[in-house]
């Protein structure tokens, strides 16, 4: 029985990707957050699992709420990863959407036959 029921990898680009976007490095994001960068870089890689009150310092840094950081990462969610497959599905051109369609449906038909 798998008992990891938290995606901190999905949680981890998420911070990585708040990080990014407000052009910080993980050495000015460690030294805000008071923690090393070898901290912040095992939260971003998923590695090292962050508690609630370090995401909380976390979603208050970025202006953001813990939800946000949260969002799908639970694999006993029923929307577990829906809000990620949505986020690169926009970033897909109508050909690229139409071929991932197929794709899916391809799948799923022979996914039944086994």
């Amino acid at each position: 029985m798998n008992l990891e029921r938290i995606n901190y990898k999905l949680i981890g680009q998420r911070i990585k990707k708040y990080r990014i976007k407000k052009n910080i490095t993980q050495e000015k994001f460690a030294e805000c957050l008071d923690v090393t960068v070898g901290y912040i870089s095992q939260i971003e890689r998923g590695i090292s699992k962050v508690n609630l009150e370090r995401l909380a310092a976390i979603a208050e840094f970025f202006g953001c709420s813990i939800i946000d950081l949260l969002a799908d990462a639970s694999t006993s969610d029923p929307t577990y990863l829906q809000s990620e497959i949505f986020t690169l599905y926009e970033q897909l051109n109508l050909s690229e959407k139409a071929t991932l369609v197929s794709l899916l449906k391809a799948y799923l038909e022979h996914k039944s036959f086994h």
